[in-house]
């Protein structure tokens, strides 16, 4: 499947450096948005995780 482009695509952003300078951004600006992104991301690695165990078979 090819990999679609334009304003409708959202890429994952896999560059650790970047995350870490957006976590360290919203933490200074908005710490609910700050909270937000650090919820989503341990539940994403939770998911992640028990996908891969085979607990959702």
């Amino acid at each position: 499947m090819a990999a679609k482009q334009g304003q409708n695509s959202v890429e994952p952003i896999r560059d650790p450096e970047q995350i870490r300078a957006m976590k360290e951004y919203l933490l200074h600006q908005s710490y609910r948005d700050y909270f937000c992104l650090r919820s989503a991301s341990i539940w994403a690695c939770g998911l992640a995780i028990s996908c891969h165990s085979g607990s959702w078979t």
